[in-house]
């Protein structure tokens, strides 16, 4: 089971070892959408991760920045 964000915990987004700070997240609406308080919302996928709409970024728990190393 996937951890799920709740509102008011801080988001982060990521893909390829790459991770930028979100914002907080302002709302989940009952289809499981997370809108973060930058506007960004991100859809369930069906192994239980959110994707960010258009996009090839996931969200993660944390307020975190790492660039990935072997780049």
């Amino acid at each position: 089971m996937k951890i799920q964000p709740q509102i008011g915990e801080f988001v982060s987004y990521a893909f390829n070892g790459d991770t930028y700070p979100d914002s907080k997240v302002k709302k989940i609406t009952p289809t499981g959408i997370v809108v973060t308080e930058s506007g960004k919302r991100y859809r369930p996928d069906s192994n239980g991760n959110h994707k960010m709409e258009n996009s090839c970024w996931y969200l993660v728990l944390g307020n975190h920045y790492s660039q990935n190393p072997s780049f």
